[in-house]
């Protein structure tokens, strides 16, 4: 069997939110459980110095389409100025690069997550990034100028998040 991932963080939302999350704008409220805001949320949690992890939880984005609203989840976030995001609703989905507050759509990227509660899995180790829902691998692509960092997440009002792990990777 191959040897356990360690985990560097995880929390499952049933006492709340977990100190170690830093809010960086809106408002997280913790409702049977799970991580939800009135409001577009910014958190932030983890180490600068991270590398060669994955990200895994479940969510349940409250809408279709950007237009409507979006969340995102960033990997290797220096601030959140300087990161890798995918942004994500229930019919669109597409990774990013944001370098200097400009957030650049990575091509050929999009794909469409589904409806209701889905697994997550977001990659990311030596340049290489790829989501999974599901289990099934959606997009991926390459950029070595990103080496490590924390992890952002935004969420939209309405949006239900649960069970967030972040593990290293080989």
């Amino acid at each position: 069997p191959p040897p356990a991932q360690a985990v560097l963080f995880e929390d499952d939302f049933e006492r709340g939110l977990s100190p170690a999350w830093q809010v960086v704008s809106g408002n997280p409220i913790v409702v049977n459980g799970m991580l939800s805001a009135d409001k577009d949320t910014w958190l932030l949690v983890g180490d600068t110095g991270w590398s060669n992890y994955e990200v895994l939880f479940e969510a349940d984005a409250a809408d279709c389409w950007f237009s409507w609203s979006e969340n995102a989840l960033a990997v290797y976030v220096q601030d959140l100025d300087d990161m890798v995001a995918i942004k994500w609703a229930d019919c669109e989905s597409y990774w990013y690069t944001v370098r200097n507050g400009s957030w650049k759509e990575v091509p050929n990227s999009e794909f469409g997550p589904g409806y209701e509660m889905l697994s997550l899995r977001i990659l990311a180790r030596d340049g290489q990034f790829a989501v999974y829902v599901d289990g099934l691998k959606m997009t991926s692509f390459f950029d070595a100028s990103f080496s490590g960092g924390r992890i952002a997440l935004m969420i939209a009002k309405n949006t239900l998040i649960d069970n967030f792990v972040v593990r290293e990777t080989e």
